[in-house]
């Protein structure tokens, strides 16, 4: 205990004050309110009655639950009234007062529905963020904070009171929040479930962050402030050293976080201010571009963030240095830039939201500045592909287009345009040419067993939806059908050789499917792999392997198993990508079947030959 604390200190004071000191640090109220009265302007003495403050804040005087309303109670209440302004106490008496300030906090938040006037303090959580911003000015005491157990937890509950104030940003205790959020050490034991705990799971933890962003940011707001930019700064500080990106990053999204961290990663760009904040705006910028990079593999978030501006943020970060901040404050913005945008091109919707925020920034290519930045060849591939992909959707969405099928009896399998075939009503997947054709797969080839779940496999896709669907199934078709992927990899890997050798003798029918993957930097790699090794991989995959390998054998080698692997999903995954599936139908038997007799015949250049195979195939008619 620190001398300062000390009861026997008291003897020091004149009579005067001794007299009320004693019995109030024993407990007396009414002794303790004259004292207080007393000492209030009075800043040495009230120093020299700091014992009397920390006797009343003694936690073994704190009251069980059946008996609530004693002196002890309202003691406690004038002891952290009159400690607020930590100021009048020396810093080396913090470390001592933290535990017990929190000791006697814990008790009147547990208690706080049972507490009546003059016993209760309703808001106490507030109180706490009053208490932490003070006392974290003290290294020593800031430590001892941060080690201790439930502290993060009103801190959320506290966060969520303010929230639902009439004017949040004006709330006294809201810049002390901010700092709090700021410097939080989130990463020891069990600080990020404290934080879960209190903000009542990640949803609404989701929803603070967001909510508190779109304070400044948006629709109605007015132009940002220095302190504004340092609150949002201060916000994603507290997001990044959060992590959890697997459990945060699907609540940011629910609560439209893709929007207000967009909004967010510009705020204040378009004002000129003083130097320091030139480097708060370039944090804030790439602290946002660290929140967004996780979500932005998801398709509906990277549509919402084109909508909010993102590609006039990526723009922003043309003016940062590459010798400014470190490799990893970077990465997000230019794996956003390199991958993901790109990838994302695969998605009709995302196009038609590129097809409108493109001609916002074309101009930026004529800025010489913007030419000799770094990011300007990895903008320039990023909307070539986006180009090219735009005229395509264009093609496809016009008029003029025609969708092609072919009849899903197996035995037929005529090919046309689409509106000559009808549909199963039931599964509204497999098309016919005619009655005749229809009744013979529902009755002889299995269709009437399998109708139900193709329509259930089918609904594992419907958050796509049938635009984007349409659209990947024509960009496959168009890329493979004009060699508009990698020449530069090798269609089976050479370790795996043998496998695929294997799978060509033993197989009784086509066991090879084809995939393009989309989520590359720039050109889709096109390479082969086992259905087998697929089937054992990625059993998870909403494919419904029956339906279309009992098809494939039924063809008489003119369907092969095509999917397209896109990136849609969280980027912390694993594997974010998803596999869609469209199987290619042919007038006779094409490349899969070549590379069958390939592998059989075991000759030395079995590379070389599956590429010859592939230029052999653009005779066929195909479709997808």
């Amino acid at each position: 205990m620190h001398r300062s604390l000390r009861l026997d200190t008291l003897s020091l004071l004149p009579i005067s004050i001794r007299r009320f000191a004693i019995p109030a640090a024993n407990g007396s109220v009414d002794d303790l309110d004259h004292l207080l009265d007393l000492v209030e302007d009075d800043e040495a003495r009230y120093t020299q009655c700091l014992p009397v403050l920390y006797a009343n804040l003694d936690p073994h005087r704190i009251p069980d639950e059946e008996n609530l309303d004693t002196d002890a109670v309202r003691c406690a209440n004038f002891a952290l009234d009159s400690l607020a302004n930590l100021d009048r106490a020396p810093k080396s008496t913090w470390p001592d007062l933290w535990p017990r300030v929190w000791a006697w906090i814990v008790f009147f938040e547990a208690y706080h529905e049972c507490l009546l006037e003059p016993f209760a303090r309703p808001d106490v959580c507030l109180d706490l963020v009053g208490f932490v911003h003070a006392f974290n000015d003290d290294e020593t005491t800031k430590a001892d904070i941060n080690q201790t157990i439930g502290w993060r937890t009103l801190v959320m509950k506290a966060w969520s009171t303010i929230l639902e104030s009439v004017e949040p940003p004006a709330h006294h205790a809201f810049p002390n929040l901010c700092r709090i959020l700021r410097e939080m050490k989130i990463g020891v034991q069990g600080g990020f479930e404290e934080i879960l705990d209190g903000a009542e799971g990640a949803t609404n933890l989701g929803y603070l962050v967001v909510e508190s962003i779109g304070l400044f940011v948006g629709e109605g707001q007015s132009d940002i402030s220095d302190d504004d930019l340092v609150f949002l700064t201060s916000v994603l500080l507290f997001l990044h050293h959060l992590g959890n990106e697997e459990i945060l990053s699907p609540a940011l999204m629910e609560n439209g976080g893709a929007t207000d961290i967009t909004l967010a990663a510009g705020a204040g760009y378009d004002r000129v201010g003083d130097p320091d904040y030139a480097i708060i705006q370039e944090t804030l910028l790439l602290l946002c571009m660290s929140a967004l990079h996780p979500m932005l593999s998801c398709h509906e978030a990277m549509c919402d963030a084109l909508a909010a501006g993102l590609l006039n943020s990526i723009l922003l970060g043309a003016t940062i240095s590459p010798d400014g901040p470190s490799a990893s404050e970077m990465r997000a913005l230019k794996q956003i830039l390199t991958l993901t945008l790109p990838a994302s091109t695969a998605f009709r919707d995302v196009l038609s939201e590129l097809d409108t925020r493109l001609q916002d920034v074309r101009n930026i290519l004529e800025s010489p500045r913007f030419r000799g930045s770094w990011m300007y060849d990895d903008w320039l591939r990023f909307t070539a592909i986006a180009d090219d992909r735009i005229a395509f959707m264009k093609v496809v969405q016009s008029s003029d287009f025609v969708s092609s099928k072919a009849c899903d009896n197996m035995d037929c399998g005529v090919m046309g345009p689409k509106t000559q075939f009808k549909r199963c009503s039931h599964c509204q997947q497999v098309y016919y040419c005619s009655s005749d054709c229809q009744r013979i797969d529902w009755r002889v080839s299995g269709h009437r067993e399998l109708c139900q779940s193709i329509r259930i496999f089918s609904l594992k896709n419907k958050d796509l939806g049938m635009r984007n669907l349409q659209f990947m199934r024509e960009l496959l078709h168009r890329d493979l059908t004009e060699h508009r992927y990698s020449k530069n990899l090798l269609l089976l890997p050479p370790n795996r050789l043998q496998y695929f050798r294997d799978l060509a003798q033993t197989s009784q029918c086509d066991p090879f499917a084809t995939i393009m993957d989309y989520g590359v930097r720039e050109s889709p790699q096109l390479h082969l792999e086992g259905i087998s090794r697929l089937q054992g991989l990625r059993p998870s995959l909403p494919i419904h392997w029956e339906e279309h390998i009992g098809r494939m054998r039924r063809s008489h080698g003119r369907m092969e198993l095509h999917l397209m692997m896109i990136p849609d999903g969280f980027g912390f995954s694993m594997n974010p990508a998803r596999m869609v599936i469209f199987p290619q139908r042919s007038d006779r038997p094409t490349f899969h079947e070549r590379v069958r007799q390939i592998l059989q015949a075991a000759g030395n250049d079995v590379q070389e030959e599956i590429r010859h195979a592939l230029a052999m195939d653009d005779g066929v008619v195909k479709i997808h």
